[in-house]
């Protein structure tokens, strides 16, 4: 608690802040996000949540369920200009799953130091985090050898979502990486639950 209070002191300003806050997150935001929706999801998991309700159970019998592995994949700041008051200062924390196959979306008002709204979703579209990008170069790799030696900027990736209920790899966390730059690889589809190549041409 004592951590959440000096953080959210440091971003808060004095007498000299500006009265017009930058519309992006400072690191010391990010942080104070990340912690304050870490917090409310322990509370959460401590007790019966109809949020996780909605997870597919068969992925915890997953490599990376059974680890319970989480990643956080984005902190962004909600609202514009023209759309919100230049002293709002809300932020959207997206949290993967694994075990459960779960979006979360948490809404933490930066201001008050609280969870305002979390929300759950099975099997969407989500953004990559940094280590799970890293992740699946070093899996795709395994196909295509030199992909791990091509720079990060000739890569291309792309995380898939498998909509297909009776597919076996329904809820996984999959991502296709290739290189498009010359010599064009072909494109490897990675399954970051399991830990596998899925398809060395896909």
């Amino acid at each position: 608690m004592w951590a959440l209070a000096i953080l959210a002191a440091s971003i808060g300003g004095g007498p000299g802040a500006s009265a017009q806050p930058p519309r992006f997150l400072s690191d010391a935001e990010s942080q104070l996000a990340h912690q304050i929706e870490e917090a409310n999801l322990q509370q959460l998991r401590a007790g019966p949540s109809p949020l996780f309700n909605k997870g597919l159970p068969q992925l915890a019998r997953t490599p990376a369920g059974r680890t319970r592995r989480s990643t956080v994949t984005s902190v962004t700041l909600l609202g514009s200009p023209g759309t919100s008051a230049a002293t709002d200062r809300q932020a959207l924390v997206t949290r993967y799953e694994y075990a459960t196959g779960l979006t979360l979306t948490t809404v933490v008002d930066l201001n008050a130091g609280r969870v305002v709204e979390v929300r759950a979703e099975a099997n969407r579209p989500t953004p990559l985090a940094d280590d799970e990008i890293q992740r699946a170069i070093v899996l795709a790799s395994r196909a295509v050898p030199d992909l791990a030696t091509t720079p990060r900027a000739g890569l291309k990736i792309l995380a898939l979502v498998d909509s297909k209920t009776t597919s076996r790899r329904y809820g996984h966390r999959l991502v296709a990486v290739w290189r498009e730059t010359p010599p064009p690889s072909p494109r490897v589809l990675v399954d970051l639950s399991t830990e596998q190549v899925v398809n060395a041409n896909f």
